[in-house]
């Protein structure tokens, strides 16, 4: 969902100003991988380069300083050395991150104000966006028990280690749904279906992440959104001014728009 989300935005910004566009694919999932497809993006006469994830961040941080002539959109993430260690933007990158917390926060908050109780976060990998939506979950669950005087609230909270497809997602879901948990927010990749699944054949509710998971399954209650599309059409409107804010970050958050509670199309009472 997430790379739809930026293809979208793409193809999006596209329709409005034609340009070139193309989708480079990487035979592994490595920072060689990575620095070869820019490679190939560059000897195909690409001018900027969008890096959808915080996978990508060791890569970028090598690829702004071996082509000067390159601008770079990092979505998700931060330049880092080889070691995880934060590293500057040059002045032909621009990283836009997201308050993942926030739209985590409200996902929790409605969950207890919608009369739900035992809840639970699962989510992939431990990286930060997925960090971020989890103990924002826990907090506004939290704060909505306290205005609630809910003393019986119940979180599980749990990473596995994968956006791959696992059979241990689908294992411990069933656990929790069959312990008592109502509704799980599943974060990640490989995450949300095998939840979905199995809260269909148990009659359980899910959050979904990222993008709004509605049209998955009838059990998805709401989505904590990254308006993913918002924030890149806002940098590559800007790129097309001339006035590609290079060697800054940007935060998207609630002030500006860029997290939200998928509300619309929520099956919230």
């Amino acid at each position: 969902a997430f790379n739809e989300a930026v293809w979208d935005g793409i193809e999006s910004f596209v329709e409005e100003d034609p340009v070139s566009y193309k989708h480079y694919m990487t035979t592994e999932d490595s920072t060689r991988a990575y620095l070869n497809a820019i490679e190939e993006a560059s000897k195909g006469g690409a001018r900027i380069v969008i890096a959808a994830g915080s996978a990508f961040s060791n890569a970028i941080e090598r690829a702004q300083d071996q082509y000067p002539e390159l601008h770079f959109l990092l979505l998700d993430g931060q330049p880092c050395e080889e070691d995880g260690t934060p590293s500057q933007c040059g002045d032909n990158t621009v990283s836009i991150q997201f308050s993942e917390e926030q739209a985590g926060y409200l996902a929790g908050y409605a969950a207890v104000k919608e009369g739900y109780r035992n809840l639970a976060f699962l989510g992939g990998k431990e990286q930060p966006p997925v960090q971020r939506f989890g103990y924002g979950y826990v907090q506004g669950a939290h704060a909505a028990a306290e205005e609630l005087g809910a003393s019986d609230l119940k979180v599980r909270y749990a990473y596995l280690d994968t956006f791959e497809e696992s059979d241990k997602v689908e294992e411990l879901a069933e656990d929790w749904y069959s312990d008592g948990t109502e509704v799980i927010f599943a974060c990640g990749n490989k995450v949300e279906l095998p939840v979905i699944e199995v809260a269909e054949m148990t009659n359980k509710k899910v959050i979904g992440y990222e993008t709004d998971k509605s049209r998955m399954s009838d059990t998805v209650v709401t989505s904590a959104v990254k308006e993913i599309g918002t924030a890149l059409e806002g940098v590559l409107d800007q790129y097309e001014d001339d006035k590609f804010p290079g060697g800054t970050t940007i935060e998207y958050t609630i002030e500006n728009n860029g997290v939200r509670l998928e509300m619309d199309n929520a099956k919230l009472e």
